[in-house]
């Protein structure tokens, strides 16, 4: 069995915004001194707490980590795909160790209308951007009807 780590980005006690990034990179480091496995971050859009953005966050997480994997969760319906595949290539291209998008459908219909998406077509929105995700980093050509 391997155990890895999924810190949280939403800190509530964080008065001061470098108090809760602080806290992460801490984390990271310490995570990657005892050996664990793997490293994650979540992603999160209109937090009542203080939040730190997936991707710019894992970027310097990823200075305190090595060579174990790492990854980053990406709320596709809320995303545009050609802007997660750009975030995925610089993260695995930073990254030591493999990379591992981990992507999900989100929550919340005040999340999506605040993002712009409609809820109702999460399922959809999220395999379309699944597939033009993949070609991308495959070097593959899209359209916009993909």
């Amino acid at each position: 069995m391997k155990i890895g780590i999924s810190l949280t980005s939403n800190h509530p006690d964080a008065k001061d915004p470098r108090r809760g990034a602080r806290w992460m990179i801490e984390r990271a480091a310490a995570a990657n001194r005892a050996g664990l496995a793997s490293l994650f971050v979540g992603d999160q859009h209109v937090s009542p707490t203080p939040y730190y953005q997936n991707t710019p966050m894992l970027g310097r997480l990823l200075a305190e980590w090595g060579k174990a994997p790492a990854g980053c969760l990406f709320l596709l319906p809320l995303w545009p795909p050609v802007l997660v595949a750009e975030q995925i290539g610089t993260l695995a291209a930073i990254a030591q160790g493999a990379f591992i998008m981990q992507c999900g459908l989100g929550w919340g219909e005040a999340r999506f209308a605040a993002m712009g998406a409609n809820i109702k077509t999460r399922p959809s929105a999220f395999e379309e951007a699944l597939d033009i995700v993949r070609c991308l980093l495959a070097g593959e050509t899209v359209s916009s009807s993909r």
